[in-house]
């Protein structure tokens, strides 16, 4: 098994386990910056999951070997799970500006 097969399945099982945890801590607070991060680290991990797919059957293996980015539904993936934290966090921010 190569090394960034099983590194980019840890990497899935984290962020899901981070999704999961955020959407604790929102169900708990009720504070909707929690919920943009689940669904962020939801998104990182189905992006995980996508390069998993994609790559599975690389048998390439030693030093020369990377990781293959070029495929748009990853980089979409990483957008919009990135886009998700800037809203969440300038949505943050404007409810704090109404309530000063």
């Amino acid at each position: 098994m190569s090394s960034l097969l099983f590194l980019s399945g840890i990497s899935f099982a984290t962020f899901a386990a981070c999704g999961i945890f955020f959407l604790k801590f929102f169900k708990s607070s009720h504070d909707r910056l929690f919920m943009f991060f689940a669904g962020a680290c939801w998104l990182l991990a189905l992006e995980k999951l996508g390069w998993l797919y994609i790559n599975a059957a690389r048998t390439t293996v030693g030093p020369s070997e990377t990781m293959p980015d070029f495929h748009i539904s990853i980089y979409l993936l990483r957008l919009f799970a990135f886009a998700m934290i800037m809203i969440g966090i300038i949505e943050k921010n404007l409810a704090r500006k109404t309530l000063d």
